[in-house]
């Protein structure tokens, strides 16, 4: 499991420095760009309003409306900063952290899809649905598992996704029976070893998916940590979508 873990560091990492960072730059400069704008719009109109603070109220009231709007147009532009740089330090703290906790995988997964608009890929071109049930039961384990596993699967899909027309992806978590259920969809290449139609229950990935050198390496490897805490899993491709769910006891040893 150490293993796994660490050639799922290793490819997150990788993507830090290929796709994340210039996505964050992307994302970070449209709100600062704005920032900046209004800021610099805003100090013009209080100098022009102050070399004119002689004339008439109704000269004024425009600009005092165009200044309350700028204001407001800088204050949700900071916001949006201030969300995205949350969204970033949470992840990183998920990903390296290594204490055994009670996690909501609700709320883990629901960051691990918001930190994934850092791949702009992802962001413009994916239809992305999330129906996640922020009261499903806390699991004990260790949130950098978790967090890379998740990543891991995402990024799977996001790479089936690409050369598809369609591209679709939707998770949505619950609990059933002693357990939290992950459900994965995407309308990429359908997943190797399932015929179109059929679904397979109960399977071990490293069975299953053979080889790490195979065709769904990233797949392999998350699935496989996610046995750690005695995870099920089913597979299936219908109707042009591929399924995974992953089935994890609250009460799993880890």
């Amino acid at each position: 499991m150490e293993s796994l873990h660490r050639l799922l560091a290793s490819d997150f990492e990788s993507t830090l420095r290929e796709e994340v960072i210039p996505g964050l730059l992307h994302n970070f400069a449209n709100p600062l760009n704005g920032i900046m704008g209004r800021s610099r719009l805003l100090q013009k109109r209080l100098q022009d309003h102050s070399q004119e603070k002689e004339k008439a109220v109704e000269i004024a009231l425009p600009v005092f409306e165009k200044v309350i709007n700028d204001v407001g147009l800088i204050a949700r532009d900071s916001d949006k900063l201030s969300v995205m740089l949350q969204i970033v330090a949470e992840k990183m703290h998920c990903v390296f952290n290594t204490e055994r906790q009670a996690i909501n995988l609700s709320s883990l997964a629901d960051l691990e899809i918001r930190f994934l608009d850092f791949y702009l890929d992802f962001k413009h071109n994916v239809k992305k649905t999330a129906d996640l049930d922020r009261g499903v039961p806390n699991v004990m384990g260790i949130p950098s598992d978790f967090s890379l596993s998740f990543w891991g699967l995402f990024r799977h899909c996001m790479e089936t996704l690409r050369p598809s027309p369609v591209k679709e992806f939707s998770i949505s978590t619950g609990a059933a029976g002693g357990c939290v259920r992950i459900e994965i969809r995407d309308s990429g290449e359908p997943l190797p070893g399932i015929e179109p139609g059929s679904k397979i229950e109960g399977f071990d990935p490293q069975e299953f998916f053979s080889s790490p050198a195979g065709p769904c390496p990233r797949l392999l490897r998350s699935l496989s940590l996610l046995k750690r805490y005695d995870a099920n899993f089913e597979a299936e491709v219908s109707g042009g979508i591929n399924r995974i769910c992953i089935a994890i006891p609250t009460k799993a040893k880890g």
